[in-house]
């Protein structure tokens, strides 16, 4: 007996799959979060998914738990990075969210490599310092402002109504950015 509205938080990470599918990425990797969080579970299980679907490799080197900040970010780009022959490196990147991005591409242009062409990368939140980043951050939004009025106007209905439950998932929509390679056009990568 309650009013649930919540964030699709599985297909949040599957939007930047096929997106980055699309641009010609076989390699793609998913970086922070932690698999004990229900949330963070969600977005990984979200993301696996999506890469089985597709007949995508699925790797597990690929995915790395790493926290939820910039510094998780660039501790992940490291353990992931390091333990790879530069031959199996991903790609293309899905970041558990836009702090995690951050952090990660501080990493890989210490490492001297060149965002997107050397690798992509998509955030997830959709920050207002997305469209900031150097290059500007691919993103999938979570709608947050409207998901704050649905349940309020919801409670309201509720209060009015003596509704008991009341459930509702919110899609996600990612925004294109220059940072999962997007401005270049299509791209073939070796698989």
């Amino acid at each position: 007996d309650c009013i649930c509205i919540q964030s699709d938080l599985i297909n949040c990470s599957r939007l930047p799959v096929r997106h980055l599918h699309t641009l010609g990425h076989q390699r793609i990797a998913f970086i922070g979060g932690s698999m004990h969080s229900k949330d963070a579970s969600r977005r990984g299980a979200g993301f696996l998914e999506q890469l089985r679907q597709m007949n995508l490799p699925d790797d597990p080197a690929y995915h790395v738990d790493a926290g939820y900040d910039m510094e998780s970010g660039e501790r992940a780009i490291l353990r992931m990075l390091s333990g790879l022959d530069r031959s199996r490196w991903p790609s293309a990147l899905v970041t558990f969210n836009d702090l995690v991005a951050l952090g990660a591409i501080k990493q890989l242009k210490k490492m001297g490599l060149s965002l997107p062409r050397d690798m992509a990368i998509v955030g997830c939140d959709n920050q207002f310092f997305c469209a900031y980043t150097d290059p500007p951050l691919t993103s999938v939004d979570l709608h947050p402002e409207e998901l704050a009025q649905s349940a309020v106007r919801e409670l309201l209905v509720a209060r009015e109504s003596d509704a008991r439950s009341f459930a509702m998932l919110r899609e996600a929509t990612l925004v294109v950015r220059e940072s999962c390679g997007a401005q270049l056009g299509f791209r073939k990568f070796d698989g």
